[in-house]
């Protein structure tokens, strides 16, 4: 039996589990997505400041006389803005499971869902994980309007957006 494990390494996930182990516990950490850190290191926070980086640099060189410096034309390419957000999100993504391998965090993929109040069932493996203690840190998911799905075009979700290779 672990001493703790974790549904959801979001912030409050992996945060969690870091700690906890570093105070000698043994750890689980259970997430059903494809890489680790949640909503907020993939798809909310981390890029959408580094695209707000990226603006600032632009409008900084946009203003460049105003500073003495002289310039050309200022061409911004979106889908390399883009491209250096994904960038960024998955050097942090590595590291948070850097994080957890130097740790000793065990990190099993799948979707926790409690059997009982120390049981875990992992699907679709069907794996069950004992811990005297779990944490639930499921985190967030965009909200959808009744009548307004999501299509990627017209109706976006804030992951969707900041995928988007071309300015809407």
């Amino acid at each position: 039996m672990k001493d703790l494990a974790i549904i959801g390494s979001g912030p409050g996930g992996y945060v969690a589990a870091i700690r906890a182990a570093q105070l000698g516990m043994t750890v689980t950490l259970i997430e059903e997505a494809e890489t680790l850190g949640g909503v907020c290191l993939n798809w909310g926070c981390i890029p959408s400041k580094a695209l707000l980086r990226n603006a600032e640099v632009l409008h900084l060189v946009q203003e460049s006389d105003r500073f003495g410096i002289s310039r050309g034309e200022v061409v911004a390419d979106y889908d390399a803005a883009i491209t250096r957000s994904r960038e960024v999100v998955s050097k942090l993504v590595q590291g948070v499971a850097f994080l957890m391998r130097k740790n000793g965090v065990e990190v099993i993929r799948g979707r926790g869902r409690l059997v009982s109040e120390q049981t875990i069932e992992v699907t679709p493996s069907g794996q069950t994980v004992a811990a005297s203690q779990i944490i639930i840190a499921t985190g967030a998911r965009a909200k959808t309007l009744p009548g307004l799905s999501p299509d990627g075009t017209s109706v976006c979700t804030s992951r969707e957006a900041l995928e988007l290779r071309q300015l809407p």
